[in-house]
């Protein structure tokens, strides 16, 4: 499991348990499950705790993995992802992204700095901010492509230092992200 720069900004959980790189999926495949005290103790069977408590004792909302890498691939930019899209939404960056059912990855977050519509493989004019609302296992089944490049992307401030997160990630071209709304 790779590290990149930025994405440890503390090496322990709230617990006091040693953060470290743990592999959650690898090609596709599920390998780890993180846990806190409290969900390693209820999931029993020698679990132990992930270094990702998000509360002392554990959080009834359970632990939280952070820090998250996702490795690139082999489309050189954003404009060779787009190219065999006919029509779709380009997206810079999504922010507020909020679990709505953790069990079933089910997230809903909103577009930012930068949402256009794809005709015919061209990133032409620029949309309003959109929400979506969909799982993290179904985006990533639907990923057709990845960037060579990825990039840190965080809030700046980590919410004032309460919430240390970085996600490392390509851009991607994936289909059929379930647009809700608007934002």
């Amino acid at each position: 499991s790779p590290r990149f720069n930025g994405t440890l900004p503390r090496s322990f959980d709230a617990e006091g348990v040693p953060k470290a790189p743990l592999p959650l999926i690898q090609d596709g495949v599920a390998h780890n499950v993180v846990h806190d005290s409290r969900s390693a103790a209820i999931a029993g069977g020698g679990a132990r705790s992930t270094g990702h408590a998000i509360a002392p004792g554990g959080s009834p909302h359970g632990p939280l993995p952070t820090n998250l890498v996702l490795i690139g691939g082999g489309a050189a930019d954003e404009d060779e992802l787009a190219a065999p899209i006919e029509r779709g939404i380009y997206v810079n960056r999504f922010w507020y992204v909020n679990p709505v059912s953790a069990k079933e990855t089910l997230l809903t977050g909103v577009t930012r700095d930068g949402t256009f519509l794809i005709e015919d493989g061209v990133i032409s004019r620029p949309l309003r901010d959109v929400r979506f609302t969909d799982t993290a296992l179904g985006v990533l089944d639907r990923v057709q492509a990845l960037g060579v490049q990825p990039s840190l992307v965080s809030e700046a401030d980590f919410y004032g230092r309460r919430f240390a997160s970085g996600v490392v990630c390509p851009p991607l071209r994936a289909s059929g992200l379930r647009i809700t709304g608007g934002a």
